[in-house]
């Protein structure tokens, strides 16, 4: 494998984790909220203003569960509130993957087969909506869900790859992150560990799936406990850094752990 692609791998790890789980604002609230078990707050009903930077609000259930936003780009995003009724997160957001999934087409996952690869001087060129990669030998440059990295060394660990397709985990102090990507699509996701559930999950396709969406994907934060508030994203044009933006701190005005 080349230098550059591992440096690539490294940084998209490192990013990840930068990008959706950023550091507590201070050291004493973060301390009271560990002793309290979690460091996101425990709401009821979600706080749904009518705008959130270019966010504009379409819909709001009466009962503070859900609500609906739409970008001036056509990307909609759904902010339910979640409980997780004695059950863990991994197990109640697995439907909520299946009907992302089901929004794009189906791809095949080829570096798992090839296995790791020792060649060398190749470009890497991966373009998919909100997830743009460059490696050479000269060095990487990775966009990942409007996160802008220059990749250098972190310890990610490739797990399988070739000349274009790539597989890489990560397992850190302060949580993971996992990419499977290629030039027909990308999975990743990545989560924070400690008190309460931080999770994020993006899949994008070079091709549209049956209803025109290219990027999906969900973040999800709160109290270990419950309930979780969940941002689903579905978009039919290219990933910008405005709509996650939003979209994280739409999930931050209402349980924290933002920047």
């Amino acid at each position: 494998m080349n230098k550059a692609l591992v440096l690539l791998l490294s940084g998209v790890a490192a990013a990840s984790l930068a990008a959706c789980h950023p550091p507590q604002p201070r050291k004493q609230a973060a301390k009271a909220a560990e002793e309290a078990g979690s460091t996101y707050k425990t709401i009821s009903a979600l706080n749904c203003p009518e705008a959130q930077g270019r966010l504009k609000r379409t819909a709001a259930d009466s009962d503070g569960k859900s609500c609906t936003y739409i970008n001036d780009r056509g990307s909609e995003i759904t902010l339910t509130l979640v409980d997780l009724d004695g059950g863990d997160a991994k197990s109640t957001l697995e439907p909520t993957e299946a009907e992302l999934k089901a929004l794009l087409p189906p791809r095949d996952s080829k570096a798992a087969a090839h296995g790791p690869s020792e060649g060398g001087g190749d470009d890497v060129n991966i373009d998919l909506p909100g997830v743009h990669i460059r490696a050479n030998d000269n060095g990487a440059r990775v966009r990942v869900a409007g996160v802008h990295i220059d990749a250098d060394d972190d310890g990610a660990k490739v797990e399988a790859s070739d000349s274009d397709n790539v597989v890489v985990k990560s397992e850190r102090g302060k949580g993971g992150v996992t990419v499977d990507a290629n030039d027909q699509g990308a999975e990743i996701r990545a989560y924070k560990a400690g008190p309460g559930v931080s999770i994020t999950y993006i899949l994008a396709s070079d091709t549209p799936g049956p209803e025109g969406y290219r990027l999906v994907g969900y973040e999800a934060r709160g109290p270990s406990e419950g309930p979780l508030v969940v941002a689903k994203i579905k978009s039919r044009s290219e990933g910008r850094n405005g709509q996650f933006n939003d979209l994280k701190r739409l999930i931050t005005l209402n349980v924290g752990g933002g920047d």
